[in-house]
């Protein structure tokens, strides 16, 4: 390997335990920030509460690792039913790099969003793009609006916005 790589490796595990702790990203306590227009007043939610939701699962293919995949987790409706007002139009999912991706509600309405929280059986962690991504479900590439909302699979969703 080369020094260069051995160096960024380096840093990157550094950084890592520095910023998020040795534990980082394990399971059902990762916390998801709730912003915006939350009923009841909710801050913050952990992923085992999310799932206590409802948790569903989908096998779907992946384009971004170009693989299909088994996917646990909450689909983004029943997210919404439980936070929102009842007036949610827009929901901002933000990763841990601060991208941001923004559905619409037509369009979980037409798509099947799935907050996957889990891959092939195991609870998603930093390493695996967690604590929770976006899946869409029944993705199919011949869809436009599936092609269109590609950029839109976010990982390493730390906040949710509600927007009425």
């Amino acid at each position: 390997m080369s020094g260069q790589f051995l160096h960024y490796a380096a840093v990157t595990a550094v950084m890592n335990v520095a910023i998020w702790g040795a534990a980082a990203w394990a399971g059902p306590q990762d916390v998801v920030q709730l912003r915006g227009d939350v009923a009841a007043g909710a801050q913050s939610v952990n992923i085992a509460d999310l799932e206590a939701i409802g948790l569903a699962e989908a096998e779907t293919f992946n384009p971004h690792e170009a693989s299909a995949g088994q996917y646990a987790g909450v689909w983004l409706t029943d997210l919404i039913e439980a936070f929102g007002t009842g007036q949610t139009q827009n929901v901002t999912l933000t990763a841990i790099d601060h991208y941001q991706a923004q559905f619409s509600r037509q369009e979980w309405q037409e798509m099947e969003v799935l907050l996957a929280t889990r891959a092939n059986g195991k609870f998603l962690e930093f390493e695996t793009r967690g604590p929770m991504r976006v899946v869409i479900a029944d993705y199919d590439e011949t869809k436009r609006l599936h092609q269109e909302t590609v950029a839109k699979w976010v990982w390493m969703i730390t906040e949710i916005e509600f927007q009425d």
